[in-house]
């Protein structure tokens, strides 16, 4: 009760603008190696492997961002003092001079020299379908503003002459991507697999700990290598805090194809009476076998034995239909 998450994400393809300045020490490093290692270190963002990563949820394949440099504005001492002289000068970073095209690409080019290791050789991506039997829904809850423009209650009733005849926003629905698709969360299938995970443990005798139970978690977070002996196998392979999961999991999206969608209806039950709870009728909007496809994503140099047996086990009751996702399950 009282514990309703709401989150917005901002959809992909959105772009924004960013401003990074500095100021070099010239009797140090060399001013123009300081912004081509910035420059190198900002091509983190485009790497294929291992990119940077902004944001919540990067373990479900949020985050990702491909960054393109702009522009390079740059002030050198001489010109500095020229700037201080002047009694009709500007803010500085409209003052300065930008490099011009070849003097950028000479900056780029110094970056590439910078060795930064290829990560390439340590992931392994394999893609996985998975085919619903029958109905599936990752509810997305409508707002109260739907509801009432809608003429719907928050019981799932119409109010009648208190709305158009307009169709009426159902109570549960798929959630989609920012194209309209129905999809399966990452972060939906990643806690199915792990809670499968953890009662193969329990069953092979081994400790699993409860994230959603503050008692029965893993003591203490990761800080040092030493902490994570005292973490379980269920939190090295999906992630702990202090310690990032070794397995990224991508957004499952819908395969093209020619779905129906049906709406349910639904009453809930009283727990008093066994009867029909008065005023509780609610309804749902479902998509009927549909087949989704995403990645998961393994650092290889991460994993021991153990987490790779577990997964191998997890993945055999997903391919054996043991796993259930989304609501009624």
């Amino acid at each position: 009760d009282q514990h309703l998450i709401h989150t917005e994400c901002v959809p992909a393809g959105v772009g924004f603008d960013l401003v990074i300045s500095g100021c070099a020490d010239v009797s140090g490093q060399d001013s123009e190696r300081l912004i081509a290692f910035l420059l190198a270190v900002l091509e983190g963002f485009n790497a294929c492997n291992d990119p940077i990563l902004i944001g919540a949820n990067t373990a479900g394949g949020k985050g990702v961002v491909c960054w393109e440099p702009g522009r390079v504005f740059k002030m050198k001492v001489p010109q500095v003092k020229d700037w201080v002289k002047n009694p009709n000068r500007g803010m500085a970073e409209t003052d300065m001079p930008p490099l011009d095209s070849g003097e950028l690409d000479a900056l780029c080019k110094k970056a590439g020299e910078f060795d930064i290791p290829d990560s390439q050789k340590n992931f392994l991506t394999f893609p996985v379908t998975l085919n619903f039997d029958s109905h599936f829904l990752v509810n997305d809850p409508p707002g109260q503003r739907e509801l009432d423009e809608s003429g719907s209650d928050s019981s799932g009733s119409d109010r009648g002459d208190q709305a158009d005849n307009g169709p009426k926003v159902p109570n549960h629905r798929p959630r989609k991507d920012e194209m309209g698709n129905v999809i399966l969360p990452a972060k939906s299938f990643k806690g199915a697999l792990r809670s499968q995970a953890e009662r193969i443990l329990r069953t092979l005798g081994y400790p699993a700990c409860d994230p959603s139970n503050s008692e029965k978690t893993c003591v203490k977070p990761v800080e040092t290598t030493e902490d994570l002996e005292n973490v379980c196998l269920s939190c090295k392979l999906f992630g702990a805090p202090g310690w990032k999961s070794p397995l990224e999991i991508s957004d499952f999206r819908l395969v093209p194809g020619d779905y129906k969608y049906e709406t349910q209806e639904f009453v809930a039950v009283d727990r008093f009476t066994g009867g029909s709870k008065d005023g509780a009728k609610f309804n749902a909007r479902v998509i009927y076998q549909p087949d989704f496809s995403g990645d998961l994503k393994l650092n290889q140099t991460r994993l021991t034995a153990k987490e790779l047996g577990l997964l191998a086990l997890t993945l055999r009751d997903l391919k054996e239909g043991d796993i259930t996702f989304g609501l009624g399950a």
